[in-house]
């Protein structure tokens, strides 16, 4: 039975999109590097993930896990920012086979379809994908991530470690929670705020992932707020941070009115200053409300 969840419009649209950027690029011709790649830009890329990837959330808390497998596969079209996703989620299947075996068997059909058309329509494209892989972080800046951009990259390294270690513990401590339950939905929220942490690029797009995280915030802000001194300050600064991009560009806009186009052109700056400390100021206000968080849901 397909789920009423699954609007089909939608979905036939999404799927025909993702099925078409395995093999064309924007011009008509085959894909060499990736055959399975989104031939938009990579804002767009981020943007189908973020749809594919909440569309599988809905589907697997409605219960319809190879639905939500067959999503998950989807949006495996930009893989470094998936591969956490789909690890927790791969961890959370095993654990208990029984019931949640569709969800791995949807994810894995539906990858396997993928890789054999696409090696179909273009042979050896693995080989050449993994070239190109190598070659990304050359032509796109060393690719460092968030961390690598605000620290140093050794630090930065240092510290994703020590986050995937300290979120792999809590996922195997809640690796039995139901699908519908609130703490489930926490861990996914947790687990894309540290994405964008962690992942390779640190590009102002991949922050789309954060959504989840940031409504999660919204709701239960006074949560944080009555915790103590230091959670009201916390919330705070990821609240300006998170507002600053548009205070910044409206007030640019307002001085527009009256101020030359030269003066304004020198402050383009003032509304990206935060961008870099959105992502680990949210994640850290996540993992500091963690528990009431959690205990809300109960």
């Amino acid at each position: 039975m397909v789920p009423r969840s699954l609007d089909r419009r939608h979905s036939v649209a999404l799927v025909a999109h993702v099925a078409l950027a395995s093999f064309i690029h924007d011009d008509g011709t085959p894909h060499c590097a990736y055959p399975r790649q989104f031939p938009g830009t990579a804002r767009d890329q981020a943007a189908t993930v973020d749809l594919a990837g909440r569309r599988a959330d809905v589907l697997l808390a409605e219960g319809y896990l190879a639905f939500a497998g067959i999503f998950l596969a989807l949006a495996t079209i930009k893989p470094q920012l998936l591969l956490p996703l789909v690890g927790w989620l791969l961890l959370w299947a095993l654990s208990d086979w029984r019931h949640r075996q569709n969800l791995i068997w949807g994810f894995v059909v539906t990858i396997g379809v993928l890789f054999a058309s696409a090696e179909y329509v273009l042979p050896g494209w693995i080989g050449r994908f993994r070239v190109a892989v190598t070659a990304y972080r050359r032509y796109n800046d060393g690719a460092g991530s968030v961390l690598d951009v605000l620290l140093t990259p050794e630090w930065g390294r240092l510290l994703a470690a020590l986050i995937v270690v300290a979120f792999a513990v809590t996922a195997w401590k809640f690796r039995r929670a139901s699908n519908d339950s609130n703490i489930f939905n926490l861990m996914l929220a947790l687990l894309l705020a540290i994405t964008v942490v962690i992942v390779p690029k640190a590009a102002p797009y991949n922050q789309i992932l954060l959504l989840p995280a940031i409504l999660l915030l919204a709701r239960h802000w006074r949560l944080l707020w009555h915790k103590n001194r230091i959670s009201r300050i916390l919330l705070r600064v990821c609240g300006l941070l998170i507002f600053w991009p548009w205070l910044a560009a409206s007030a640019l806009t307002l001085a527009w009115l009256r101020l030359s186009a030269d003066v304004i052109q020198k402050a383009w700056a003032w509304p990206v200053w935060t961008t870099f400390a959105i992502p680990p100021a949210v994640a850290v206000l996540l993992a500091v409300g963690f528990r009431e968080f959690t205990r809300a849901g109960n």
